[in-house]
């Protein structure tokens, strides 16, 4: 996407986030690239507590406390098929689950 632009959770993503406080701007959406090599079939990482979304909120919020961050909750970062591979299987395998 034009304008988009991968930021290192270690390098460039707190001093983006204070050059758009200082404009005003007090909310955030992560997207988030895990490594190949923390995929698996099921997903695991998404229940890491120290992968990278909760270190980078961590992060983030011991800095700011007040920023508001949202996260993509989409699996294909962390599955080895991506989503559409297993979208389907997994939100009803998921739903089922909840309900």
């Amino acid at each position: 996407m034009p304008g988009c632009y991968r930021l290192g959770w270690r390098h460039g993503l707190v001093e983006e986030v204070s050059e758009a406080r200082d404009v005003g701007v007090n909310s955030i959406v992560l997207f988030p690239k895990v490594p190949d090599a923390l995929k698996t079939s099921t997903g695991d990482e998404a229940y890491n507590e120290n992968g990278l979304v909760p270190r980078t909120i961590r992060l983030l919020k011991d800095k700011y406390p007040d920023l508001i961050i949202y996260t993509d909750v989409a699996l294909d970062p962390i599955l080895l098929m991506g989503m559409m591979a297993s979208s389907e299987k997994m939100v009803r395998h998921t739903c089922h689950d909840l309900f």
